[in-house]
């Protein structure tokens, strides 16, 4: 079984759960189990956990690094799938109490620092929403993964009731300027990314006849522009940044996301795939599967194929059989 994996290559088969363990080339990015790590054990970037309630969530850490293993985060939080509940936490594997209790005490020094003399009141109303917020996500945490958790109470003093008194109408005024200021900022960014997009790429039109001709390498970059473009050039280019493509290059198989499969196994699947999508049925992993290398398909439904943190339309599947000789 291989264990050794691209950076991207790796977040995405840890977030599948179909083997024990891998890691980078240079072994400063693991995975072993639920768990993935940026250059140690002391690191754990992000942990499949099971709730009291037999849920199945994420916990994801809130910790910043060096710019490698902000990287490593990266690459990991893009590859968890959306179905999962995301919570995040200061260490991932460590105690539910131990997080809970950095969460509180995190928010009571930002109040602290916040409450001295000549601070600001935008300052003061910040620090109040984040203890608010601390609260709630602190009982939410313990009652998924705490037995007889005792809720934890806001504090009565009369300081804090003083400060949390006026936030609610002041927040509503900072949130309509600043739903105002976003909404300038993302024209802009549009702009930006558009402009960005054809220096680079060319028209939006011809990307994907590009990449697929693997006249262009590295998808990711072009993807991230998308991400911030209007909704219409997208739709006059045929794109979209709900789905993912699909390309050949060699005798594999690779996602605009970055994620590989062998071309065999493409073939070896597809007509179960075509099968499923012709009838029209619903079809879900449930001790049948389906492998596409390290992956598996989780459902087909709706004509979309998911398949962890992918989601592919049926004419993608269509397409690429096409190219595969597998479709007329």
């Amino acid at each position: 079984m291989k264990t050794v994996f691209t950076n991207r290559q790796l977040g995405h088969v840890w977030a599948q759960q179909t083997q024990e363990r891998g890691k980078s080339s240079n072994g400063q990015f693991f995975f072993n189990g639920p768990s993935i790590y940026s250059y140690g054990h002391h690191f754990c970037i992000a942990k499949f956990a099971t709730t009291l309630q037999g849920q199945e969530v994420v916990l994801v850490t809130n910790r910043g690094y060096s710019v490698t293993t902000s990287k490593h985060i990266g690459y990991t939080r893009q590859a968890i799938p959306g179905h999962y509940p995301r919570f995040y936490v200061h260490k991932p594997d460590d105690l539910m109490e131990h997080n809970i209790e950095r969460l509180i005490k995190d928010a009571e020094y930002t109040l602290e620092q916040a409450n001295k003399p000549r601070k600001q009141q935008k300052t003061k109303d910040a620090a109040v929403t984040a203890m608010l917020s601390a609260i709630e996500q602190a009982n939410e945490l313990g009652r998924l993964f705490i037995k007889d958790y005792q809720p934890i109470a806001l504090p009565q003093d009369a300081s804090f009731t003083a400060l949390a008194a006026g936030v609610a109408e002041r927040e509503a005024e900072r949130l309509e300027a600043e739903r105002l200021k976003a909404e300038k900022r993302k024209k802009e960014r549009q702009a930006e990314a558009l402009a960005t997009f054809k220096r680079l790429y060319g028209a939006p039109s011809q990307f994907l006849d590009k990449w697929r001709g693997n006249e262009i390498g590295d998808a990711w970059h072009a993807l991230r522009l998308l991400s911030d473009m209007n909704e219409a050039v997208l739709k006059r280019a045929k794109l979209s940044n709900e789905f993912q493509y699909m390309r050949v290059k060699g005798d594999l198989v690779e996602t605009s996301t970055g994620a590989e499969f062998p071309v065999s196994h493409a073939k070896k699947a597809w007509p179960v795939v075509k099968r499923i999508l012709d009838s029209g049925q619903s079809w879900q992993r449930n001790g049948k599967t389906i492998h596409l290398g390290h992956f598996q398909i989780d459902s087909i439904e709706a004509g979309v194929i998911k398949a962890g943190c992918h989601r592919i339309q049926a004419s993608e599947c269509r397409l690429l059989a096409t190219q595969l000789g597998m479709e007329a």
